[in-house]
């Protein structure tokens, strides 16, 4: 193989204006979190600016509401599934 496969430390999670169901399939703000089609929602921007968190704060947000850390939990994951995606 040839080439490198890069990771930036910051970055951002995109979140969606409605509670997620996996049963409710014609839900789009549900299941895209593309900023067009969520900018499209009535709930656009009610929880976060954008619909958006930067890792930062989103670190924040996981330290206070389910005491684990981006960077120790979520970070890694992220690293392991782009490693298998890049090897497929």
């Amino acid at each position: 193989r040839t080439g490198a496969l890069y990771m930036h430390r910051e970055g951002v999670c995109r979140t969606s204006s409605s509670r997620y169901d996996p049963d409710a399939l014609d839900d789009t703000l549900a299941h895209i979190t593309n900023h067009c089609v969520q900018e499209r929602g009535a709930h656009f921007s009610k929880h976060e600016p954008g619909n958006e968190l930067f890792f930062e704060e989103f670190d924040r947000v996981l330290r206070e509401s389910a005491r684990m850390s981006f960077s120790e939990n979520v970070w890694p994951q992220l690293r392991r599934i782009v490693r298998h995606v890049a090897a497929a």
